[in-house]
């Protein structure tokens, strides 16, 4: 579930990048030089969608609280909109953002952009009434940056809007990512449910093989006396089971002892199993075996010595290689003080 919330979180923060208004700075070449959030006012009227674009001035005096004292030396008509960067007032009390957006418009502005006094505080959104002008709150860092880039330097700045998604595109991908979490948490859980069952089936005894488990009806010429699991003395024509290791417990009592536990005798714990199908299993493994140690024989390149040691033969009639014992047959037959002539 954490993997799921991990997904969510990084899809709402890509989501907000393109949801979120944004104040873009772009310098004389038409370059974008910087890009920051921004947080529109309930006041004003509303950003178009493409956004508005225009020449920053700093006011005068910096929080814009009494009547602006700037001199913008360029006409509107010749370089379009003009934007008021203003710094947040001391106390919304004497200064509200209603008054400081009010002071930008009757000064001729067409929208005022407020940065944040401190630099730890999020954005908010400025409310008030009467201001027509575009108003957005900006944070410190922002606002130190669109300093620099004021009328002088020819820069120019986009307020774009902030876009409401419709509900489906949340919806939409949010279903996508729970259904495929979904899916392979149920493929994995299934995976280990078909392990856990196939381990089950090869510890019991299978009803095929319990059929092959010889059974008689007791007599008291037979030498069981108690059966070992129910405790209870065998009476005449009770039917019981005789294990390979000669114990022997009534059906009902070693039936589902066999086929629901594991196939081993109640009492001595050995494997209830023929001896062919021990034999097969015994015989499958050795010949898996012997397939691995031809392969590897097969694969391993002759070494230097095995090569010597054949030419070494008179005949050439030995193969020689790591398991070659260092004395032959006829070398051991051979009196230690014969000489070849």
């Amino acid at each position: 579930m954490k993997n799921i919330e991990y997904v969510a979180i990084l899809f709402n923060l890509l989501l907000s990048y393109y949801v979120d208004g944004k104040v873009l700075i772009f310098n004389n070449v038409s370059s974008l030089t910087g890009m920051y959030r921004d947080a529109q006012a309930d006041f004003g009227r509303e950003i178009p969608q493409t956004g508005i674009v225009g020449l920053l001035d700093l006011a005068k005096p910096l929080n814009a609280c009494t009547p602006l004292k700037n001199s913008f030396p360029y006409r509107q008509y010749v370089y379009g909109n003009i934007f008021l960067l203003a710094e947040e007032s001391t106390s919304q009390t004497t200064c509200s953002y209603e008054q400081q957006a009010q002071n930008a418009q009757n000064a001729g502005y067409a929208a005022i952009i407020v940065y944040r006094r401190n630099g730890y505080e999020d954005l908010v959104t400025m409310d008030g009434e009467g201001p027509a002008i575009v108003s957005v709150m900006v944070t410190r860092d922002a606002g130190n940056s669109l300093k620099q880039s004021l009328y002088p330097t020819r820069s120019r700045i986009k307020i774009t809007a902030e876009i409401e998604l419709p509900f489906q595109l949340y919806l939409i991908p949010f279903v996508v990512v729970i259904s495929i979490c979904f899916f392979f948490m149920l493929l994995f859980s299934l995976g280990r449910y078909c392990r856990f069952r196939i381990r089950e089936r090869r510890s019991r005894l299978s009803p095929a093989n319990l059929k092959k488990i010889p059974t008689k009806k007791y007599t008291k010429e037979d030498d069981y006396d108690c059966c070992a699991i129910c405790i209870e003395d065998y009476e005449e024509n009770d039917k019981i089971r005789i294990l390979p290791c000669n114990h022997a417990y009534h059906c009902k009592c070693v039936d589902p002892w066999l086929t629901s536990g594991k196939k081993v005798c109640p009492v001595c714990k050995q494997s209830v199993e023929t001896k062919k199908k021990k034999k097969k299993k015994k015989k499958k493994k050795r010949n898996s075996s012997r397939s691995l140690d031809r392969a590897s024989t097969s694969s391993a390149p002759p070494s230097e010595g095995d090569g010597e040691e054949t030419s070494a033969d008179e005949g050439g009639e030995y193969d020689t290689n790591e398991r070659t014992p260092l004395l032959s047959s006829t070398d051991n037959a051979r009196p230690s003080g014969a000489i070849d002539v």
